[in-house]
């Protein structure tokens, strides 16, 4: 046999296995990616009546809310951050309610039982979610807004589009700050990896991972609170929210509504986490140029969830803010 000839063929049947081991791996990826579907149940009324608090439909879809305190106590919204539901103000909505407050909570479009619309995850959406139930329940004068990690955002950023319905403001951990995100995080931005990714490792990389790390000690995650995470993952649309969130919502670049509200006259208290691994607290310098006249608290030993994890800390300074 001629030396071309042979190599030739030694060249096609390279090229032949190359071939074979991209459409292995490509059936396995996708036989991975139906396989990972977590995504099977539906949040109808028989999903929304196992979970306690009130569900009410707004412009954009049913909302999970509680309202608990006084009816003729003031006002204050409790906004969670970017995944876990409102069950994360476990520990801080009694002692607000038994302070006096009426104390609203409810969980933002996509999380726990409040509808996933199909639509774009913005700023827009979140405050017209704001906005819906606030005017559903009556309540027209000013509110106060506290608001955790990315619920940080969205309450500025309400507070900054309807100013005269905010009376105070308390950032916990806020996100919207320039910090490093890590490269999973990048890769939720590509469309199609993302979606893919998010499907293979979404249980581990949110729940096993990123909720663990909010924590100080992530031993001192709760196994309930593990659990009630990941039941809400269980409800289709729930992927397609959150890589929307990440897309659409300006997570970590809100400098200028930051520095819009700072300049009002509207006091505001920061609450950060000495340990947050999420946003740093070497972020806490941009906060507070960007809202100079806002009062920073430091919470030693706490994460990213320090209204959480050190309630025992946070409550007194949000209740003595708050009353001022």
């Amino acid at each position: 046999m001629q030396p071309d000839l042979r190599a030739h063929r030694r060249r096609t049947r390279r090229i032949k296995r190359r071939i074979f081991t991209a459409l292995l791996l490509l059936a396995m990826a996708v036989i991975s990616y139906f396989s990972f579907n977590r995504e099977t149940k539906q949040l109808d009324d028989r999903a929304r009546k196992s979970v306690s608090g009130n569900h009410i439909h707004l412009q954009d879809g049913t909302v999970h809310y509680e309202i608990t305190g006084p009816e003729n106590g003031q006002p204050i919204v409790l906004i969670h951050g970017g995944s876990i539901p409102y069950f994360v103000w476990d520990r801080n909505a009694p002692a607000l309610a038994g302070s006096g407050f009426r104390t609203i909570r409810y969980d933002l479009y996509g999380r726990g039982t409040s509808d996933r619309p199909d639509t774009v995850y913005d700023r827009d959406l979140y405050n017209r979610q704001l906005l819906s139930l606030l005017d559903s329940l009556q309540i027209k004068d000013g509110v106060h807004l506290v608001g955790l990690s990315m619920g940080g955002a969205v309450a500025a950023s309400f507070a900054d589009r309807y100013p005269d319905r905010v009376d105070k403001l308390c950032l916990i951990d806020p996100v919207g700050f320039a910090t490093k995100l890590p490269a999973i995080t990048k890769l939720m931005y590509v469309p199609g990896l993302g979606e893919y990714l998010f499907r293979i490792i979404g249980r581990f990389m949110l729940s096993e991972s990123f909720v663990r790390s909010d924590f100080f000690d992530p031993t001192a995650c709760p196994d309930s609170f593990l659990a009630a995470y990941e039941d809400q993952m269980k409800y289709e649309g729930f992927q397609r929210a959150l890589l929307s969130t990440l897309r659409h919502m300006p997570l970590d670049d809100m400098t200028d509504v930051y520095r819009r509200v700072g300049r009002t006259a509207r006091p505001i208290l920061i609450v950060w986490g000495k340990e947050d691994r999420t946003t740093p607290f070497a972020a806490s310098e941009q906060a507070i140029q960007a809202m100079p006249r806002a009062s920073l608290h430091p919470i030693e030993k706490a994460g990213h969830l320090a209204a959480f994890e050190r309630a025992e800390v946070v409550n007194p300074l949000l209740i003595e803010f708050l009353k001022e």
